[in-house]
């Protein structure tokens, strides 16, 4: 099979022997969320899967049957009740919105983050939430210009990630009180609250 343009997310249900599909995504924005399971299927397989999960369908594929030839016919597809379908829906929408501005971000911020701490962690400073000012202090007091760069380097890029850990520790509040929703006016309110936070 030629290099996937999409990868499908999947997560094992019930007994373990059963995955459910998660989302379909671009391969380029493999690394933008936090994924626990990948599977890739066919192009046409995954854009099918894709037009579902949007449609709000529930997908699910026996574990065994799950490789990259895998044709649509070895996919159970199960329309949900009106509610589900309704969190589904939002749940995608959400989802999108998070994945495309951590896509925005870029993998460069996160790649000078890691980086320049690690430049000063191979020094000897390890910067926690708590040592956090003692830390700055101490490296600046050093004198050494490549690790006075480093430091500035990683605080300029660590404050640019501030805005997307904030949305996705919305994104996962958001998710649970969607799941949590009774009604439709419930699910509106979980998706009004992430809209606002983020």
């Amino acid at each position: 099979m030629a290099n996937p343009l999409f990868y499908t997310e999947v997560k094992k249900i019930g007994d373990g022997t059963v995955y459910q599909i998660v989302d379909v995504q671009a391969y380029d924005t493999q690394f933008a969320k936090p994924v626990e399971n990948i599977v890739n299927f066919s192009d046409e397989v995954s854009i099918e899967l894709k037009k579902n999960l949007v449609a709000g369908n529930e997908i699910t594929i026996p574990v065994t049957d799950a490789a990259g030839d895998a044709t649509l016919d070895a996919f159970t597809i199960t329309e949900p009740d009106d509610l589900d379908k309704y969190k589904a829906q939002k749940k995608a929408a959400i989802q999108n919105i998070f994945t495309f501005n951590l896509a925005s971000l870029g993998g460069l911020t996160f790649f000078r983050v890691l980086r320049s701490f690690s430049i000063l962690a191979s020094s000897g400073f390890f910067i926690t939430d708590e040592n956090r000012e003692e830390k700055y202090l101490e490296i600046i007091n050093t004198g050494d210009e490549d690790l006075i760069n480093a430091l500035e380097e990683y605080l300029d890029a660590y404050d640019a990630t501030s805005p997307i850990v904030s949305m996705y520790t919305d994104l996962k509040q958001a998710l649970l009180d969607i799941d949590a929703a009774t009604n439709e006016a419930e699910v509106d309110t979980a998706i009004h609250m992430f809209e606002t936070a983020s």
